[in-house]
């Protein structure tokens, strides 16, 4: 006997388990409690999130409707699978996720590696195309074997554009052209109506030639990689053409070029300090700053500071880095709790509320929420005061206090979809607290929660 397991949230615990055996597809009544379940615990706990769909060509009530009628006709465990994870890829939140329990892990396979593979090319804002990116050296020579830079304009006689937008529809990122520059792996993963078990052609295009072919898939092999962290920066020397690295941390370095003496880049690959090296000093992201510190303060006299945080997809919360750029006492992000069945018991709240590194809050839940008698006065679902997602100190009011460091200079932001999480949230504080000193280039950075504030 086995079970399905459907894993909803972070800090949530709400699982379905349901008896199966090795060859049980769940019957149609048990695939749709879970199907109701999962959706409803989505929509209670995380409805928020849903906003972030409102540009879909489609609602999230129609897409439930076909996921539902692609669960209901399933006739096969890979069916099965591919319907609830569906669920996920059109649920907006880059935190929050459903998850299959172990049984249906492995139904739909490993990941997939085509022969020819594409990606999203952005012309300009609100334009996109896709074009071969590469060409498997096993793939036939022909006078139509397909060429990197080729433009991809069908999939299975279905125009680029009709894929595209259901890509925009089975994605977690706010805007479409975040969907089209992730496409090509939510489209092997898939998370989209193609499935492995079809047939996968390309049509496309160079020059005025257009003609279809043939691709073979097969699954991924895991690449060997470097035996060093692939977010040290000091593995990129030369990221930047005339740029050499002047100071080189872990996550962290700063590039330098004597053509541009008053401007310098700063690259922060990660916030994210789990698993690195043992070997490594810097093994949390308040030690990257301040070992960059001292170097910092001798050196921040540039005019023009480009911070790229380009595919930095979090970690850490980036409080420490703001004392390197703000010259007056600083908060960060504010968040406020719904009263919950969750807050009422004691390790989950301390979860949910960071408690571990902020016990400030505990005695803040204690004293004004409960003490005070507040808890009582609110009905359920209804929101707390807002408190710092992040504490200063043992208080709410207080502040983190800046550095002493010469930098007053401009500073230019290079972004992509992958800034994610704390990457997000530190794009917009440096946004918002040094306002007209800052520009922000590239393809916009993902929001979740706080879409409208970054991206709105």
């Amino acid at each position: 006997m086995k079970f399905l397991l459907l894993g909803f949230g972070i800090f949530l615990g709400t699982n379905l388990a349901f008896a199966t055996t090795p060859n049980h597809l769940l019957t149609q009544e048990e695939r749709a409690s879970a199907f109701r379940i999962l959706v409803s615990a989505i929509e209670e706990f995380d409805g928020t999130a849903l906003s972030v769909r409102q540009n879909r060509p489609q609602s999230w009530k129609d897409t439930l409707k076909e996921i539902e009628t692609e669960l209901t006709n399933a006739a096969s465990l890979p069916e099965v699978a591919h319907a609830f994870r569906r669920i996920d890829a059109t649920y907006p939140n880059l935190h929050s996720h459903s998850t299959l329990g172990p049984y249906f892990q492995g139904a739909l396979g490993q990941k997939l590696k085509p022969s020819v593979s594409f990606a999203a090319e952005w012309l300009a804002p609100h334009e996109t195309r896709f074009k071969i990116s590469s060409v498997s050296a096993n793939y036939p020579e022909s006078e139509n074997r397909p060429m990197v830079g080729d433009e991809l304009i069908a999939i299975n006689n279905r125009a680029i554009d009709d894929w595209s937008r259901e890509g925009f529809i089975y994605c977690k990122f706010a805007i479409r052209e975040q969907c089209d520059f992730l496409f090509a792996w939510n489209f092997f993963k898939q998370n989209l109506s193609w499935t492995s078990d079809q047939k996968l052609q390309y049509t496309i295009r160079r020059d005025t030639k257009t003609w279809t072919i043939d691709v073979p898939v097969e699954n991924a092999t895991l690449e060997a990689t470097a035996s060093n962290d692939p977010d040290e920066c000091t593995n990129y020397p030369n990221r930047y053409e005339g740029f050499m690295i002047s100071y080189g941390g872990n996550r962290a370095c700063v590039y330098e070029s004597p053509k541009y003496p008053g401007v310098a880049i700063l690259r922060i690959t990660s916030f994210l300090y789990w698993g690195v090296s043992p070997d490594q000093k810097i093994d949390r992201l308040k030690k990257e700053v301040n070992a960059l510190y001292p170097w910092w303060k001798e050196h921040a006299k540039w005019d023009h500071l480009v911070i790229d945080v380009i595919g930095n997809t979090g970690g850490e919360e980036p409080t420490p880095w703001y004392a390197l750029f703000l010259t007056t006492p600083y908060q960060e992000e504010y968040t406020r709790f719904r009263k919950t069945r969750v807050l009422e018991d004691e390790q989950l709240r301390k979860d949910v509320m960071f408690s571990e590194w902020d016990p400030g809050k505990e005695a803040w839940f204690q004293d004004t929420v409960l003490k005070s008698g507040l808890w009582n006065e609110l009905s359920w679902g209804a929101l707390l005061p807002p408190i710092p997602q992040f504490w200063a100190g043992d208080l709410p009011t207080d502040r983190f206090q800046p550095l002493d460091h010469p930098f007053r200079g401009k500073i230019s932001l290079l972004l992509n979809q992958l800034c994610i999480s704390s990457c997000d949230g530190f794009v917009w504080q440096i946004k918002d607290k040094l306002a007209d000193r800052v520009s922000a280039f590239g393809a916009p950075q993902a929001a979740t929660k706080p879409f409208r504030k970054n991206s709105g």
